[in-house]
């Protein structure tokens, strides 16, 4: 003969106890959720979206349509490396994608930056992020600044103003106020 045995447990332990298996219940379910809806995003509706691309049943023109029409077909803009893998073949398609990869990018690098300065560095700073961004960055070292002096050496003496201390529209105030640009 069995012995039942009665122990007993407080109620919070009860429920404590309840919720954990519950909720290691549903992260296994809703992990395997994910794994399968992630699973069927690319294998099957993102192929389906590059063979709309290629058929040019969807065309999108811009990065602001191709984002709509990328949301159309259920797909976050995170998958756009993936279509533009499949169109690499396609050089516009490939172009736009990798565009707004590009800007996207930049976009997210801004916002790091523009978080970590001060309200008076703004402006110098989105001036600086484009220049790097758009035209070519030249370290700031010994030779940059010996031409910036004798550029100014040379603007003196040719009866040219130059205030003292102070920048001037041409000049930069970013990175200790020396300019990475040469004249």
């Amino acid at each position: 003969m069995r012995m039942l045995r009665i122990v007993l447990i407080p109620k919070q332990e009860i429920s404590d106890l309840f919720l954990t298996l519950c909720l290691h219940q549903d992260i296994a379910e809703d992990e395997e959720n994910v794994r399968k809806v992630s699973s069927y995003l690319t294998n099957v509706v993102l192929p389906k979206f590059v063979q709309d691309l290629c058929t040019l049943e969807v065309s999108p023109m811009d990065g602001q349509t191709l984002t709509e029409a990328l949301h159309a077909h259920g797909i976050n803009v995170r998958y756009i490396g993936k279509v533009a893998d499949g169109t690499k073949h396609l050089p516009h398609l490939w172009d736009l994608c990798s565009n707004e990869i590009v800007v996207r990018s930049a976009k997210h690098i801004l916002k790091d930056v523009l978080r970590d300065v001060g309200d008076h560095d703004i402006a110098p700073a989105i001036s600086h992020f484009f220049n790097c961004f758009f035209g070519s960055i030249q370290a700031v070292g010994s030779k940059v600044v010996a031409n910036n002096m004798q550029s100014r050496t040379h603007k003196k003496d040719q009866g040219g103003h130059q205030s003292s201390g102070k920048p001037s529209k041409g000049q930069g105030r970013f990175n200790g106020g020396a300019s990475a640009r040469m004249n």
